[in-house]
């Protein structure tokens, strides 16, 4: 049984990153990881697979095939939540605001991400 709901923001196995890996500095064109959201507080809100767009310091995400699909609608409306914070698979990570959920059949629920700082 895995126990994801205890990760938290700090905790490095909540972003392996593979032995050797470079870590890219900048996003070139588009990028396709496993990410996690996280509550400004550090909170595990949902996994999913991040698809980034722009650059490392102006840069929109849209996660999909989220693991708890409902859970940031659910938070955004009952909590307020607008501002989360996203990491990568291979340690980047950065504040964003929410701008949107969608449902799109083949990804399910997708919670899309403007980036409020360099993802770094």
């Amino acid at each position: 049984m895995v126990m994801q709901s205890r990760r938290t923001l700090q905790e490095p196995a909540a972003a392996p990153q593979a032995a050797g890996a470079a870590r890219p500095e900048a996003i070139a064109g588009v990028l396709v990881r496993p990410a996690w959201i996280f509550t400004p507080q550090g909170r595990l809100v949902t996994g999913g697979v991040a698809t980034v767009t722009g650059t490392a310091e102006a840069w929109n995400a849209s996660v999909a095939k989220l693991d708890r699909p409902g859970l940031v609608a659910s938070l955004y409306f009952s909590e307020g939540l607008r501002e989360v914070r996203i990491q990568l698979d291979d340690g980047r990570c950065a504040r964003a605001r929410i701008i949107g959920t969608t449902f799109m059949p083949a990804a399910e629920r997708v919670c899309d991400l403007a980036g409020l700082e360099p993802l770094a």
